[in-house]
């Protein structure tokens, strides 16, 4: 077999994009969303809402996942990055990967308003399921303690709005993306 020629990023950099009313920060290590502030927004210290939980590890929001919800190998590379514009003022990142593990094209369009357009294609013998969590936001400490918060994930699927609450939910959970419109 013909080995491919490899396509990669040569350094981290992040990429980000704002409208009136978000700051969208991606990394080029994984092709993943590590920020998402709403501008019209204040957390508690004052500063905007940021919808993407913080964490000391990967794998970040669209980041690559084992089965078992391992983190994959796609997390660590460089992608090699293409910025555009599409119509009606859409923003479009591609982050393109292809070396020894496989071949990942990630493609982002975001609109002015904030809704994402998200499109991931693969040609690698490792399985893998997309990240979209844990959590959103960066909850005060008073907002943790606050024992009447309902704290869950809500989707949108062909059939209705679902909820997931990790009270009751011991394992991760297994979406199709067949029909999942929002998250």
């Amino acid at each position: 077999t013909a080995e491919l020629e490899t396509i990669a990023g040569v350094a981290e950099e992040r990429v980000v994009v704002t409208s009136d009313t978000y700051r969208a920060e991606f990394t080029s290590r994984g092709a993943q969303l590590v920020s998402f502030q709403l501008l019209e927004h204040e957390n508690s210290d004052g500063g905007p809402v940021d919808l993407i939980r913080a964490r000391a590890t990967d794998p970040y929001l669209f980041g690559l996942a084992s089965l078992e919800g391992v983190s994959s190998v796609f997390n660590e590379v460089l992608f090699k990055i293409e910025r555009g514009s599409g119509e009606l003022g859409r923003e479009a990142l591609t982050f393109l990967y292809q070396g020894p593990e496989g071949r990942v094209e990630k493609r982002f369009t975001l609109q002015p308003n904030g809704l994402m357009d998200v499109e991931i294609d693969t040609a690698t013998d490792l399985p893998w399921t997309l990240v979209l969590g844990p959590g959103v936001r960066n909850p005060s400490t008073a907002e943790m303690d606050n024992r009447f918060a309902r704290r869950s994930a809500v989707y949108r699927v062909a059939e209705g709005v679902e909820r997931i609450d990790p009270v009751r939910v011991k394992a991760p959970q297994r979406l199709s993306a067949i029909g999942l419109q929002w998250v």
